[in-house]
């Protein structure tokens, strides 16, 4: 299967285009097709996974600026959004009091 072809099938169908992505690691791995289930994680908004494919691929693979980019703008996504200010208000006591 062509990496072209997977990469329109995310595009149309992120969910299919993941289990045939998981095939294709299965059978022949490599770092382009680690990149795509990165890329298929993020449309998925399974960021935490996006970020266990970088992992992975930096392990396996050694440095990328690509990938390490990818990394830290996921890992922040995620930081952020465990951040709720209106989570937790106090409206009972002033807080300059």
């Amino acid at each position: 299967m062509e990496l072209n072809y997977l990469e329109q099938q995310l595009e149309e169908s992120p969910e299919s285009a993941l289990v045939q992505i998981d095939k294709m690691l299965n059978e022949n791995p490599s770092k382009e097709v680690f990149i795509l289930r990165m890329k298929a994680h993020q449309k998925l908004n399974n960021l935490t996974e996006a970020v266990n494919d970088c992992i992975d691929i930096l392990r396996i693979y050694g440095s990328d600026e690509f990938v390490e980019n990818q990394k830290a703008y996921f890992e922040t996504i995620i930081s952020l959004s465990q951040l709720d200010i209106y989570a937790c208000t106090n409206l009972h006591n002033d807080p300059w009091d």
